[in-house]
């Protein structure tokens, strides 16, 4: 009995061990995110990146991926050791304007990856990207745009501000799918500006 008890206890204080509990480090999210699976492209010139924040429990770090086989390593959550809020980092080589500009959160706690740009890159097909402009000037970038990435395959809670990072020589372009529901309002605008031309001709 005595022995049982024990045993439950260890298996008890291991699940409250295992668990996840939100770290926050360095600044909070400024405001609501505006697009989601978000493609980075480059404007020319080089690239920074600065750490701005994170709120999570999993160890996550954040990678440049330069090609097939290349990661450039930026940052890393919940070890200020390795990586404080407000260090900045540029990007291995220069980019051209137009160039896309990839990155991934790899989750150390779980094993998974998340990437900016469309949602179909994720195993779970879930838009762990997220931005909102921004402005912010250091001695070495003026920073533009602010992203955000959810760390919870499938979306979990679904705040993108598990670890979120300032941009500076890239612009945003939105996904696919606000072109998809941009397109019939557009061409409806097409079709109303020539009914109206052809009536006013009449």
């Amino acid at each position: 009995m005595r022995r049982s008890l024990v045993t439950t206890a260890l298996v008890a204080g291991l699940a409250v061990g295992g668990a996840s509990t939100a770290y926050a480090q360095g600044s909070a999210q400024p405001a609501p995110w505006t697009s989601y699976s978000t493609t980075l492209v480059a404007t020319g010139g080089d690239v920074w990146v600065r750490f701005y924040g994170a709120d999570a429990g999993y160890t996550n770090q954040l990678f440049y991926v330069c090609a097939l086989s290349c990661d450039q390593f930026l940052f890393q959550n919940n070890n200020t050791s390795i990586s404080a809020p407000g260090s900045e980092m540029k990007l291995n080589g220069t980019f051209a304007a137009g160039q896309e500009v990839v990155f991934k959160l790899f989750v150390a706690s779980t094993g998974d990856t998340w990437y900016t740009g469309d949602a179909t890159r994720n195993a779970d097909g879930y838009a762990h990207f997220a931005t909102q402009l921004f402005n912010d000037v250091t001695a070495n970038a003026t920073y533009t745009l602010l992203g955000g990435f959810e760390d919870l395959r499938g979306g979990g809670d679904g705040d993108h501000n598990d670890m979120m990072f300032e941009f500076s020589g890239v612009t945003a372009t939105p996904e696919p799918a606000t072109f998809a529901l941009l397109a019939p309002a557009l061409l409806g605008l097409g079709v109303y500006a020539r009914r109206r031309r052809t009536t006013t001709e009449s």
